[in-house]
């Protein structure tokens, strides 16, 4: 399981509590079928479905700001709370006779509480766990409420078998307020909740009458404008009518075979509780292996598709056996299938967009779908009371077709929403603008302290360099190569190129600021002081100033395995700022050379071109960045650089922060898929990778899993989640509980972490090869 034993003590809460709550649903429906049937007639149907879903959309409004205030655990203890007490008021009513009056509570009461329940609940399990860990938990958590829905049907026959109808009310008492004693156990430690956004802070200080405006505008707002939300709330719309309609055709046969009172119940009973068992069994077999294997499209699909099939089928073969089938089809599916997949679209949405507009979807949106689904079917019991039903089941099937298209556009829009959940939580992590300490200081409070393989190599730019000359030893082994001057050139360019072969490091940055880009004769030797440490910069300066005119030498040096090596992994500093193809070129055919810091600084330079001028196969780096993955995780681990973090030059991922802890191995593949892929969501995720927020953490895992194919995936995986944090020596429990205790403990771990060498990993034998 994702995470440690608070995420497993909080999945295991939060599974009991769905159980509890789908359990009180079922039960609560049959009842609600049950109770309204005895006593009003089938064709009262729409009228109070109608009414009760315009009383929800104004509940949900308020539940919506209440939500957006105080957050899905308070709003999810309340509703179980205010359930509790008007199921015993729907109790008392019957001990009155006020049958028709305790019916319609009851209706009420489930159509408006019970959708705004299961919102808060999911709500307050998507903020409780991370996008990562969400994926693994949910088929889980939906699991057990599938289960609890075997009971609550369960149940609900049985009770029907020896007691009445009301007997039923005070099991529903107990079951919601079980629900709100399992959900304030849903937690994990150290994890707080999502604190509200700049609105629902500023509202609070304001009265409740402009709180509740100010978050219910706000909520609107955000739902208007992301395309991403309007998506779901039309998939909630659609699927909803549909299942209005084929909930009203299901009825009226149940209605026209079954006597009222007890049997009628006991009918309802039956057919929830062989759905539950049918969704339970689809959530154990199928769900979690539908979200692997055919993604979060496939698993939400399902249920518009079996309801287009169930509506054509009912339609064929008409009576209360397919009305039955193509009615529980629907349910079985929306509580399995559906609920895993449609749960985690939600999940990369940061929660202060979230709390305010979940439960206007979930909830405003379903009943919105319950209305247009009454009005329908009341306009079509008066328009053609004879064709009524056959007309809804062609429209149910119709609207079932357009539920699969809106499904896969969701589906698409899944990782451009994570990629703006990465974007929401950019700034807490972008240290690269923060000048001061303080700032920086602020900013490092997200970041844990998790210390990947050290990659200095102290040491061992000497032993790497292969200079020919001897002259110049003592100002430190300037090389002096073997080129001489060719003959005819004229006393100027005679005396730059002595200068340029002398062996005062002080006098060769002198001549080589006096090279001009005419100079074409001095190329070959201003390449060759690439490998002297003291002067390369130099060199490298009067190297660009010749352009595109010397691209052909500049890449000849790279490819060249019998080039000096520290010419070869300073070439691609130089070609990275020409703007020439074959640059471009060059650069690309070094991604496949066999020393890493030739490759780490060939995907450097490409990277910080612009991208519009790369025009790279995306299969050729893809490819490259595959050789990189299958090296092992032994040479993974020990890949360094010989130049130190301040001689290679700006990295797109890496600063000082990060720069003794932050595996290069590591920086090389996503600066590589930065060639590919949208850098910025890519630069988030590198740094939540290296961070103990968890939700930062699990969503950048979760955004790897949507855009990289599967083969990089399969890879890149397990080698960024097996990396675990480095600290000074003491043991690993100390150092988790310090994490833990308080935001003061982990500031303070922080800033030693930065302050202590990390301990250098050992070298493999294949990367002591390629260093030698």
């Amino acid at each position: 399981m994702t995470g440690g034993p608070d995420v497993a003590r909080a999945a295991t809460w939060a599974t009991l509590c769905s159980g509890l709550l789908i359990a009180a649903q079922v039960a609560g429906k049959a009842t609600r079928d049950a109770l309204f049937l005895s006593s009003f007639d089938i064709t009262s149907l729409p009228g109070v479905l109608i009414v009760t879903s315009v009383a929800s959309i104004v509940a949900v409004l308020i539940a919506s700001r209440a939500s957006t205030r105080w957050g899905p655990r308070q709003l999810f203890v309340g509703t179980s709370v205010l359930a509790t007490t008007l199921h015993g008021v729907s109790w008392a009513l019957v001990s009155m006779s006020h049958d028709r009056a305790a019916a319609l509570l009851v209706y009420a009461q489930t159509s408006v509480l019970g959708a705004i329940g299961i919102s808060a609940f999911w709500s307050r399990v998507n903020e409780t766990f991370d996008p990562r860990s969400a994926r693994s938990l949910f088929s889980r958590i939906a699991g057990g409420g599938t289960l609890g829905g075997l009971v609550g049907g369960l149940l609900a026959e049985r009770v029907a078998a020896y007691l009445p109808i009301a007997s039923m009310l005070p099991m529903l008492a107990l079951l919601s307020m079980g629900c709100a004693v399992c959900s304030l156990r849903i937690r994990i430690e150290g994890v707080q909740p999502a604190r509200p956004g700049p609105a629902a802070s500023d509202a609070a200080d304001r009265d409740s009458a402009s709180n509740t405006s100010a978050t219910g505008t706000s909520a609107l707002k955000t739902l208007a404008s992301v395309s991403y939300l309007r998506d779901l709330a039309l998939l909630v719309v659609v699927g909803t009518v549909a299942a209005t309609l084929l909930d009203y055709v299901f009825k009226a046969q149940a209605s026209a075979s079954f006597a009222r009172g007890p049997e009628l119940l006991r009918a309802f009973a039956v057919f929830y509780a062989i759905a539950g068992l049918l969704t339970f069994l689809a959530q154990l077999s199928l769900s979690r292996w539908v979200l692997e294997r055919g993604g979060i499209a496939v698993a939400v699909s399902t249920l518009p598709g079996v309801v287009a099939a169930g509506g054509i089928a009912a339609l064929a073969l008409p009576g209360l056996a397919s009305a039955a089938i193509a009615r529980g089809a629907e349910t079985v599916l929306r509580s399995s299938l559906f609920r895993s997949g449609y749960e985690l679209f939600y999940t990369p949405i940061p929660p202060d967009e979230k709390r305010g507009t979940k439960p206007i979807i979930d909830v405003g949106f379903d009943r919105a779908g319950d209305v247009l689904g009454g009005a329908l079917a009341q306009g079509l019991l008066v328009v053609a009371p004879v064709l009524a039903g056959r007309l809804m089941l062609f429209l149910a099937a119709v609207l079932g077709l357009v539920g699969v298209l809106v499904a896969r556009r969701l589906a698409r829009g899944y990782v451009h929403a994570l990629e703006r959940g990465l974007m929401t939580r950019a700034l807490e992590l972008d240290l690269d603008e923060a000048a001061d300490h303080t700032t920086k200081s602020t900013l490092l409070r997200t970041l844990g302290g998790m210390t990947l393989e050290r990659t200095s190599l102290p040491g061992a730019l000497a032993a790497a360099r292969r200079s020919g000359a001897a002259a110049g030893a003592q100002t430190g082994g300037a090389p002096r190569p073997s080129t001489i001057p060719p003959p005819g050139v004229n006393d100027l360019t005679t005396t730059r190129f002595a200068a340029l072969r002398g062996g005062d490091a002080a006098a060769v940055t002198s001549a080589l600021a006096e090279v001009r880009p005419t100079d074409t004769l001095l190329v070959a030797q201003v390449i060759a002081l690439l490998a002297w440490d003291d002067v390369a910069p130099a060199a490298g300066e009067a190297l660009r100033r010749f352009g595109a005119r010397i691209t052909g030498q500049l890449v000849d040096a790279l490819v060249d395995a019998k080039s000096d090596f520290a010419v070869r992994r300073r070439v691609p500093r130089v070609l990275g700022t020409i703007e020439d193809r074959r640059a471009t070129d060059g650069l690309v055919s070094g991604l496949a050379d066999r020393r890493f810091e030739v490759r780490f600084q060939c995907a450097r330079a490409l990277a910080l071109r612009p991208k519009g001028e790369l025009d790279i196969p995306r299969e050729t780096v893809l490819e490259a960045v595959e050789r990189e993955l299958k090296v092992g995780k032994r040479v993974w681990a020990s890949q360094r650089l010989l130049d130190g973090f301040d001689d290679v030059g700006p990295s797109p991922f890496v600063d000082e922060v990060l720069r003794d802890r932050a595996s290069r191995s590591l920086e090389h593949v996503f600066t590589l898929l930065a060639l590919v892929l949208p850098e910025q969501p890519l630069r988030v995720a590198f740094r939540g990778l290296h961070t103990d927020d968890r939700a930062l953490r699990g969503t950048a895992l979760e955004y790897l899993d949507s855009v990289l194919p599967d083969r990089i995936r399969e890879l890149l995986l397990p080698l960024v989640e097996i990396e675990v944090p480095r600290a000074a020596p003491r043991p690993a429990e100390r150092v988790v509980e310090d994490l833990l205790v308080s935001k003061e403990s982990i500031d303070r771990r922080l800033f030693e972490l930065k302050d202590q060498p990390a301990p250098r990993p050992e070298p493999s034998p294949a990367a002591e090869a390629d260093e030698s």
